[in-house]
């Protein structure tokens, strides 16, 4: 097995008995930390897009999964599982940032990451390992206690804004102190199985600190829960967008605005969906925003005055130099230009009227202009997207039957 240099992340949970293969040997996995104590990646294993980090033996244990295009730096000692106790639960209930007076049970685990460079604005996915024990252990107490979880999808997976040096550790005496709804984060998951005792959760990370997963009788721990958030350039706009899988007592959005990362000010306000299970999707647009750097942050407000803060988006703005497309009336070629080259080159997307990413392809370090064949494209209106993750250009277009 090889160990390569890597990544490093620090995750609660654990995977066992699977396989996986990489260009230069197979990873094979079959073991996960079980007893009590504090656990330290020492090598790494890619396999594809993900890099698996383990602990290196005579049997490897298996510690977190990383999907990563190189936007976060991670060596292998960053990543962390600590296990306070085995088995069990961590009753949680009076901590400052969970809802009031609701069961707030979390496992015996947690993970910590402290990576050199943090997650660009698209966030890294994330793969963390538990076994069936492990989550019996929460949802029988949840259950218990008049919750309603029966499959991992009913976990609340957490972790805590960079920067506010929060301890992850579920059993000290003062558990997560320091942690409030401002600085707790809690992302959407999609659930799946490795094998008949190992689950798995998979979910996007925008900031590497430390986390771990539990539930509630409420299914959820804050008063609402963002799936996603972003900020891109559209038309000489910045175009704020934003989903959440719930919604408790939620009256509205504030949208806040920056040009420093540091002094906010509101620039517009957003009705909430009050309490909702289901996906609720919000979309905003600040017509003026600043040349240079601008900052955008959500403040959500519940039905009794309370507040808590999302993470904060970053674009920059360039003036009048801005994506050109020519013609704007497409029969079947047209010309993207970009004002200046990017360093280390950029994604361009084309998607449609509907919001479908229908051409996808890269400006290289020294280009500034492409000529595609949209011949073969349908009739009706597109949006040219050109980005490298920290500036964002785009202008739209329309494509028309040849005479």
């Amino acid at each position: 097995m090889s160990a390569a240099p890597y990544i490093s992340l620090l995750f609660i949970w654990f995977c066992s008995g699977f396989v996986y293969a990489n260009n230069e040997s197979t990873c094979t996995f079959s073991k996960i930390p079980a007893a009590p104590g504090i656990y330290t990646a020492t090598a790494q294993c890619t396999d594809g897009d993900w890099t698996h980090f383990y602990i290196e033996g005579q049997e490897d244990l298996l510690l977190f999964s990383i999907k990563s295009d190189g936007v976060v730096d991670i060596s292998p000692s960053d990543v962390t599982i600590g296990i306070p106790a085995a088995g069990g639960f961590v009753d949680l209930t009076n901590v400052e940032y969970a809802a009031s007076d609701i069961p707030w049970i979390v496992m015996n685990k947690y993970w910590k990451v402290s990576p050199s460079v943090q997650p660009s604005q698209a966030g890294v996915r994330t793969k963390v390992y538990f076994t069936n024990q492990e989550f019996s252990g929460v949802a029988d107490e949840v259950n218990r206690r008049g919750g309603d979880i029966s499959s991992p999808n009913d976990l609340i997976f957490f972790h805590f804004d960079p920067g506010f040096n929060i301890n992850p550790d579920p059993s000290t005496s003062s558990p997560h102190d320091g942690a409030t709804k401002n600085n707790l984060l809690q992302p959407s998951h999609t659930s799946g199985m490795l094998n008949s005792n190992i689950q798995y959760a998979e979910f996007t990370t925008y900031g590497f600190s430390g986390g771990g997963a539990g539930g509630s009788t409420i299914g959820n721990i804050l008063p609402i829960q963002l799936s996603n958030f972003y900020v891109e350039e559209v038309e000489n706009k910045a175009e704020i967008i934003w989903t959440t899988a719930t919604e408790l007592e939620n009256e509205f959005f504030a949208i806040l605005h920056s040009i420093d990362g540091m002094n906010f000010r509101e620039i517009d306000r957003v009705s909430g969906a009050g309490t909702s299970n289901s996906p609720t999707n919000y979309k905003v647009y600040d017509e003026n925003p600043a040349l240079g750097d601008n900052y955008y942050r959500l403040k959500q407000i519940d039905f009794d005055g309370r507040g808590t803060l999302s993470e904060i988006k970053a674009i920059k703005f360039r003036g009048t130099k801005y994506i050109d497309v020519v013609p704007t009336m497409v029969i079947d070629q047209v010309r993207i230009d970009i004002p200046e080259p990017f360093d280390l080159g950029a994604t361009l997307k084309i998607f449609d009227a509907n919001g479908r990413l229908v051409f996808l392809s890269k400006f290289g370090s020294s280009e500034i202009r492409k000529t595609l064949d949209l011949s073969n494209f349908s009739a009706g209106n597109y949006l040219v997207k050109v980005s490298d993750g920290n500036i964002f250009l785009s202008k739209r277009f329309v494509k028309v039957d040849g005479y």
